[in-house]
């Protein structure tokens, strides 16, 4: 007999499961949100930290790909002033393509379109400046943009860290229960169709119920396929490698290798 049975489950505590646990906490779910470890301890504490608003998916033509991440960015920046900051990126132009000036031009304006459209308050997304522009106000990449530049705004979560756990404390505070080094042992389909976990904490051992389980446990998912209830997925489509500042510097400064790959 389970404990208690909650609307959702979910088995991992980094910026994806929190997330669910958030917006099923918004839908007043009740929620129960398990994480082996710390909460975003993991793979959500190595992130790129760029919240993208939707401007890389226009290449594709994934219309509502763009829509709901540029919604999804303009709500952050206003809803954690103090934890999502607006961060200006720039790319050097071709001098012929998709990536030249025209074409460029008119992906702004029709992404611009896109954002007002989404919901998101209208504010300058970006501009084409050219090779002199870039001369002057960005030094580092003077001379690599002969055809100019297309610059926009994006955002960043300057702490991955903070923002994890202020996406926990709005869980919790919509009454979501994120328990931290809660290890999943076991979980099973009743004939009910829910779901029976069981995960040890502190030394106890405990069984819940829910209607619905939601894994997040990320590149720890390949621990559950043996369980059979999810499906197989061959990884994976992309990684980041993360390397430290300070071993890099040491072999780019000792190491004649290293040097050749810099200049080149």
């Amino acid at each position: 007999m389970a404990d208690k049975i909650y609307d959702i489950a979910i088995i991992g505590g980094g910026i994806s499961g929190l997330g669910v646990a958030w917006q099923a906490s918004e839908q007043k779910k009740s929620v129960l949100l398990l994480e082996k470890g710390k909460i975003a301890s993991a793979t959500s504490d190595n992130s790129l930290r760029i919240i993208h608003g939707g401007l890389r998916y226009l290449q594709q033509m994934n219309i509502r790909r763009v829509m709901d991440s540029a919604k999804e960015q303009a709500d952050l920046l206003d809803f954690a002033p103090n934890l999502i900051k607006p961060l200006w990126c720039v790319m050097p132009l071709s001098k012929f393509g998709l990536k030249s000036k025209i074409p460029m031009f008119f992906a702004l304006i029709f992404y611009s379109i896109l954002r007002v459209l989404a919901g998101a308050k209208f504010c300058k997304t970006g501009y084409i400046v050219s090779s002199n522009w870039i001369d002057k106000n960005i030094p580092i990449i003077s001379g690599e943009a002969k055809h100019g530049a297309f610059v926009w705004r994006d955002a960043i979560m300057p702490s991955d860290k903070k923002f994890s756990h202020y996406v926990a404390d709005k869980s919790k505070e919509l009454g979501a229960e994120i328990m931290e080094d809660s290890k999943v042992e076991s979980f099973s389909k009743l004939p009910n169709n829910n779901y029976q976990i069981t995960f040890t904490n502190n030394g106890n051992t405990f069984t819940i119920e829910a209607k619905n389980l939601v894994d997040t446990a990320g590149a720890w998912f390949q621990d559950f396929n043996k369980k059979s209830i999810f499906p197989q997925i061959k990884w994976c489509k992309a990684f980041n490698v993360v390397i430290s500042k300070k071993v890099l510097n040491e072999y780019v400064s000792t190491n004649e290798k290293g040097k050749k790959l810099v200049k080149e």
